[in-house]
């Protein structure tokens, strides 16, 4: 049985702040930046996935409008991270980013939930991709 959870029953929450490393500084973006390059390979996979399926030299110029729109998406933000001014902390590693996990919100992630929730949409791109390849190699 479903219960609704009303809005006002988390009105006072407050997020748990977990204590950084020492010599840990905090950075523009807290989630490590493999996933930021996992996000990124995905969409692209996907773009090439629908190459694979309808590319046309029609479609040659589209293609290319979208690969620039989504390497603009992901190349500002890794840019911004790179630019901003340093806090004088060391960045984390992936091994800490997978013992420490994520700290958000709704309250504290584990680095595997983090990573399924980041990656959970290029991963179902991937297989609509992969779906519609074959469907166009079928028909």
């Amino acid at each position: 049985m479903n219960m609704p959870i009303h809005a006002t029953a988390f009105a006072n929450a407050q997020p748990i702040a977990q204590p950084l490393r020492r010599n840990r500084a905090e950075h523009v973006f807290d989630l490590h930046p493999m996933l930021h390059v996992g996000l990124f390979a995905g969409f692209f996979a996907y773009l090439g996935l629908m190459w694979a399926a309808f590319g046309e030299k029609q479609l040659a110029i589209p293609f290319a409008i979208f690969a620039i729109f989504l390497a603009g998406a992901y190349i500002v933000p890794a840019w911004w991270a790179w630019v901003v001014p340093d806090e004088g902390g060391r960045k984390p590693e992936w091994a800490e980013f997978m013992h420490e996990g994520f700290a958000c919100e709704t309250g504290w992630q584990s680095a595997q939930g983090v990573m399924v929730q980041v990656l959970i949409m290029p991963a179902v791109l991937i297989g609509w991709g992969l779906f519609l390849l074959v469907v166009s190699r079928l028909v």
